[in-house]
């Protein structure tokens, strides 16, 4: 969303932000640096980024009152980290970080799961794995309860060209609310390569 003045009300407004408007004028940029160490004979990958979007953001909790006077705006930026490392022949970990400033409706993200190859042992190919993220919403919202995120999921290779993965995901506090009900999805994904 950004904030824009309607010529025809005189009154100041939150639209949504298409995605191709002002994409010189107010850009969003972002940059990573990567790292990419061997730990152990172990590959891995390491990243720490920033994001910039530079259209007048409204922070959150503050109201538009819809005189002549231009509400007080903010870019939107943040920064993260995240590293994906091979801790075994078989076994990998991931984590992520995330912080924004108070623009955004979710704050903070942290995450953190881990794969293992070839669990059953005649089926070497095969990768299981699981996760879990928490959504930390901005303290000025009514719902700032924590969104909790659950995936696990069991990549079947089937043939050299053809993988089949059963999915499941939880959520718990959906849109920051303990009192919506969870959500339980699964979804089976085929994967075709050549």
């Amino acid at each position: 969303s950004s904030l824009h003045w309607n010529s025809s009300t005189g009154q100041w407004e939150v639209k949504d932000k298409d995605i191709y408007s002002n994409i010189f004028d107010k850009p969003f940029l972002a940059v990573q640096l990567t790292y990419s160490p061997e730990i152990g004979g172990l590959p891995g990958n390491y990243r720490v980024y920033y994001w910039n979007d530079s259209a007048d953001h409204i922070k959150v909790g503050e109201a538009i009152d819809n005189s002549l006077e231009k509400p007080s705006t903010s870019d939107g930026y943040g920064v993260g980290i995240s590293f994906d490392q091979k801790v075994a022949e078989k076994v990998g970990i991931f984590g992520r970080a995330a912080w924004a400033n108070d623009v955004y409706e979710v704050e903070q993200f942290y995450s953190f799961g881990a794969s293992v190859e070839g669990l059953i042992p005649s089926r070497n190919e095969d990768v299981f794995a699981f996760g879990i993220a928490a959504l930390i919403p901005n303290d000025k919202l009514e719902n700032d309860n924590v969104e909790w995120h659950f995936e696990t999921y069991y990549r079947i290779q089937l043939s050299e060209n053809l993988a089949v993965t059963p999915d499941f995901q939880y959520v718990a506090n959906p849109h920051g609310e303990n009192g919506n009900d969870d959500i339980f999805t699964g979804m089976l994904k085929a994967e075709f390569s050549f």
